[in-house]
């Protein structure tokens, strides 16, 4: 929980407990910013190590996904 509260994710508050912090539009997206530089860089280092059969996969993943405009759905 203290680590939580040093993260600025709780606030702890005394004889209450623990209160969950909204996160802001620009927390929100500088998350966004870090995931993407994070999933690209896996990426990166995925490819060479493909197959044929992962491109596949990876297309008919996609395709799917332009068929569901609910996200909740994706990665079902």
């Amino acid at each position: 929980m203290r680590q939580l509260e040093t993260e600025g994710l709780i606030e702890i508050q005394t004889n209450k407990g623990a209160i969950v912090k909204g996160l802001s539009t620009d927390d929100v997206l500088e998350m966004l910013d870090i995931r993407i530089a994070l999933e690209c860089r896996a990426l990166k280092l995925a490819i060479p190590n493909m197959a044929i059969e992962d491109l596949d996969l990876a297309e008919a993943i996609l395709s799917e996904y332009d068929q569901t405009a609910d996200p909740s759905a994706w990665g079902s």
